[in-house]
């Protein structure tokens, strides 16, 4: 079978099949390459023929920029608080951005800044209601001792009566 490549707006071939797999192994044709063979209707994309059903990627990991996106998400989670709410924004923005540009990379960085991101603001929240709930359980407790403090100088001290006794009915002792 003799098999054309389009390249860079120039016609490759005719070619046999186990040289256009070695070109695609040495990096010199690319997936995204146009391919026709006798029998095709049209030309179309490398990776939907089945010379591509081999053990190459569909897009090389080498083969465009990291998503600075990405990047930015990682980086954001050195600022806790609203850097790691920032992180959890560019994260799923660099995904989405990587998911639409195959060639771009830094999912792994998206992802890592993400699960950063989450891991710190749960780590806030936590926080945030313990202190409240110590903060809550503080004046509760200071207000039941200034209450039983109160009730400890309503109790007269010059006769060890204990609070609230009924010193009118108590017999008169005179020497």
């Amino acid at each position: 079978m003799q098999i054309y490549v389009h390249r860079n707006n120039q016609q490759i071939g005719p070619l046999t099949e186990a040289e256009l797999k070695a070109q695609l192994a040495s990096g010199a044709l690319s997936l995204q390459d146009h391919a026709w063979w006798s029998g095709q209707a049209m030309w179309i994309p490398l990776a939907q023929s089945p010379f591509a059903k081999t053990s190459f990627p569909a897009v090389p990991p080498s083969d465009g920029p990291t998503s600075v996106l990405a990047i930015a998400s990682m980086a954001s989670n050195l600022f806790c608080g609203i850097g790691s709410v920032a992180a959890i924004v560019l994260g799923h923005m660099s995904l989405h951005a990587i998911k639409k540009n195959p060639h771009l990379r830094g999912k792994g960085f998206a992802m890592a800044g993400l699960a950063f991101g989450y891991a710190i603001v749960a780590i806030c929240l936590i926080q945030g209601t313990l202190l409240i709930s110590v903060y809550v359980l503080r004046s509760e407790v200071g207000k039941n001792l200034n209450s039983a403090m109160q009730n400890d100088d309503d109790s007269d001290s010059t006769t060890n009566a204990p609070p609230n006794s009924d010193t009118n009915n108590l017999p008169v002792i005179t020497p």
